[in-house]
Formats: structure tokens, C-alpha cells, sequence
């Protein structure tokens, strides 16, 4: 049975297919689906395939003539199922069509809509960029040299959109426990870990409070918190509904570039602009 799904969409279209397809329900379900070819030509297709159990050879054989015939007639072809032999129907089916087609278990189905509508998804993203002004930005800092660069840099953003300036120093909470707990390993914490904690924690107020007096900001625009410094920044950013996070960097090259990057894993997990602030090669060399 072909049922169609109704989509809000120019030339993306959805068909639910269900029990067992035969030969008169296919050759019904043709004329529909050739007048929305004529009507917006290259189209883009979800199938959903709901409890099916399978087709008759001559309803295999009309797709398979529909498909050679049609070749140029589709963009994508999304096909989502929740069987093995649905999955590899799609795989043995590729070579005989034109379009780009995937396979989706049904779980994952909103997956094959965004793969359908990547360049509708793309296309808005492209208008936005050009018009979206940054309305708040974050800086997480460590107060190294390079950081304090990022955040002045960050600031000089924040004012040309007049967007708010947040900044933030995360403790590194694994630091205490890698310190404090025993190395062989029994998950014994020293009574010092609490002491210590606090101490950072105070020190890294002071030290942030210095940063934003140097920036001439409120100090009421400085967090210091502790925990994991990337999902810390990643975390703080959505609650905050940050639109750009700016990091300083370190000149690192080969394999140190990409492992252990505190900026690699936020620019990969933040839902915002992530810009990433190198010192200034002339300041490394003299600083």
C-alpha cells in the first residue's frame, strides 16, 4: 500500500509503503508520483517502509523500469526501514538509479529528513550568515598570554555588534582529583581535596578580576566555575545562548595540533561560531 505523507516543502515529497506491494497498487501509485515530477522536476524522495513484507515480482519489475526510465527525475532518495534485507534492497538498488539514495533505520529518521533538506538547510544558513549580528559572546580564558589576547580580542567583537561580553575561567576539577586520589588507584580522597578546591577557586577570582578590571568591564561579567574545561564552555555557551565563543591558542603543529584541543573539541560540539585566536608570532618571540 503507498500512502503519501504530506511535507511542507517545494520538492521534497513522502510516501509511506506498507504490507505486501502488488502490481495494481503500484501501477495506482505512478500517475501521482510522475505529475509531482512534471509539475516540480528533479524532486527529492522519502520512502518509509512500515511492516512491509516485500513486493510481487511484477510490482519489482515496474519499479525497476520506473527507475531506469526516471533516472534524471531524482535529487535524493531517502529509504527508511528497520530490516536487514530493506537495507540491503537499498544497497543492491544504488546502481540502477541516478540519484543520491540512503538507507535509514527508522530510528534515526529524522536524520534522512536533515539529509534531505541539507541544502534548503544550507541555502537559509547562507542568508543568515550575511545578516546575523552576534548578540552575545563568550571568551574562556586560563590567563596565559594568549588568553588575555583572545579576550581583548573578544572584547573588540562584543563592541563592534554591541553584543554582551561574557567571560569565564573553568577550574579543572580532574587536576584535584588526579592529585588527590590515591595512585594505586582505592578512590581514597584526601581531606585536603576541599581545601584545595577553594584555594583555586579564589585564586582564580582574583586573577579574573584583574583580567576584566584590565578590559574595563563589570566585574558581574566574569564567572569562574569548576569542572571539565571543554564541556564547561560548551555547556555554559548553550545555557547562555551564546552566538560566539573565542578561544586563544597555542602555536602547535603536527599531531600536538589536534590532540588534547581544547579548541578542537569546542569548534566540534558548540552550537555556535567558534573563533580561535593565535598570539601574535612577534609577541611569542619576545614575550
Amino acid at each position: 500500500m503507498f500512502q503519501f505523507i504530506p511535507v511542507r516543502e517545494d520538492n521534497i515529497f513522502a510516501v509511506r509503503v506498507s504490507g505486501r506491494v502488488t502490481h495494481e497498487e503500484y501501477q495506482a501509485f505512478l500517475p501521482e508520483l510522475e505529475s509531482l515530477i512534471k509539475r516540480y522536476g528533479k524532486i527529492s524522495l522519502l520512502i518509509e517502509l512500515d511492516h512491509l513484507q516485500g513486493a510481487e515480482l511484477t510490482a519489482m519489475k515496474d519499479d525497476l523500469e520506473f527507475g531506469l526510465t526516471n533516472q534524471q527525475s531524482f535529487e535524493k532518495i531517502a529509504i527508511v526501514g528497520e530490516k536487514l534485507w530493506e537495507r540491503l534492497g537499498v544497497a543492491l538498488s544504488k546502481p540502477f538509479v541516478d540519484a543520491d539514495m540512503k538507507y535509514f533505520d527508522k530510528s534515526a529518521s529524522h536524520d534522512a529528513w536533515d539529509w534531505l533538506r541539507s541544502e534548503q538547510l544550507l541555502e537559509a544558513a547562507l542568508d543568515e550568515a550575511e545578516v546575523t549580528d552576534y548578540k552575545t559572546v563568550l571568551v574562556a580564558v586560563d590567563f596565559s598570554k594568549n588568553a588575555r589576547y583572545a579576550a581583548h580580542r573578544a572584547k573588540s567583537i562584543a563592541n563592534s555588534f554591541s553584543a554582551d561580553l561574557r567571560v569565564i575561567h573553568v577550574v579543572n576539577e580532574a587536576v584535584i582529583n588526579d592529585y588527590y586520589y590515591q595512585p594505586l588507584g582505592f578512590g581514597v580522597l584526601s581531606p585536603d581535596a576541599a581545601g584545595l578546591q577553594a584555594d583555586l577557586l579564589e585564586s582564580g577570582e582574583k586573577q579574573l578580576h584583574a583580567l576584566l578590571d584590565e578590559l574595563e568591564i563589570p566585574r558581574s561579567q566574569g564567572e569562574v566555575m569548576m569542572g571539565s574545561p571543554v564541556n564547561s564552555i560548551v555547556s555554559y555557551s548553550q545555557a547562555q545562548n551564546v552566538d560566539l565563543i573565542v578561544l586563544g591558542t597555542r602555536s602547535r603543529r603536527g599531531i600536538g595540533s589536534l590532540i588534547g584541543s581544547t579548541t578542537n573539541y569546542v569548534s566540534s560540539h558548540a552550537q555556535c561560531d567558534v573563533l580561535a585566536v593565535p598570539l601574535p608570532a612577534k609577541i611569542g618571540q619576545t614575550a
